[in-house]
């Protein structure tokens, strides 16, 4: 409809154009919109922007007077300098033999020493002695160079009176292998091992008792 009877039929009493403005301000009091403007359902869950925090990992370590996590050249070079000579003094005891096994070479070196001795009596039909100074701990014989013994190792001999002399003592092997017989007593600390050589066959051997 056109013309003034539309406008009187869209026209309000004036008691409820009051009653429309009073609602409009209360709203706008109380929410702050307007009468006609709704927030919309994405604005009600649109979430909050995140916000960077104040200041970074770096940031915060260097405005604190925090030391960054590392070491330093000289600390490097200080630990390195303590690990090698922790290991220039450990490595010589570490490496040393034991007792046993020093030993145990010793009476190798003296049974093959005898052995040798007693072969080569027996190949050019001689006599053949190896002699054994106790006191420099010293061996040699015609077919067994001069050798020593540890400088920390005692020996004892049980030998035939013929072929003792001062601090010197021996086994002499005969053309057919005997042998003048005796024993030796090694000892290196609180180890000992015996090394027994039998006059009859002229054989060395270790063993508990000969």
């Amino acid at each position: 409809m056109t013309g003034p009877a539309h406008r009187r039929a869209l026209s309000l009493p004036p008691q409820a154009k009051r009653a429309v403005g009073r609602v409009a301000s209360e709203a706008s009091r109380v929410g702050g919109l307007s009468l006609f403007t709704w927030p919309t359902r994405a604005e009600h869950k649109r979430p909050p922007p995140l916000t960077p925090p104040p200041h970074s990992l770096r940031e915060w370590g260097e405005g604190n007077g925090e030391a960054s996590a590392g070491f330093s050249l000289i600390e490097m070079l200080a630990a390195l300098a303590i690990v090698a000579l922790a290991t220039a003094l450990i490595m010589p005891l570490a490496l040393r033999p034991s007792d046993g096994l020093r030993l145990d070479a010793a009476a190798a070196d003296l049974v093959a020493a005898l052995r040798l001795t007693r072969a080569a009596a027996i190949a050019h039909n001689a006599d053949a002695a190896l002699t054994i100074d106790v006191e420099r701990r010293r061996f040699e014989s015609p077919a067994v160079p001069a050798r020593f013994l540890p400088a920390d190792l005692s020996v004892k001999l049980t030998i035939a009176e013929p072929e003792r002399a001062r601090s010197h003592g021996g086994f002499r092997f005969f053309h057919d292998g005997s042998s003048t017989g005796g024993d030796m007593v090694l000892a290196l600390h609180d180890r000992e091992t015996k090394i027994c050589v039998d006059w009859l066959s002229g054989l060395a051997r270790r063993a508990a008792n000969c």
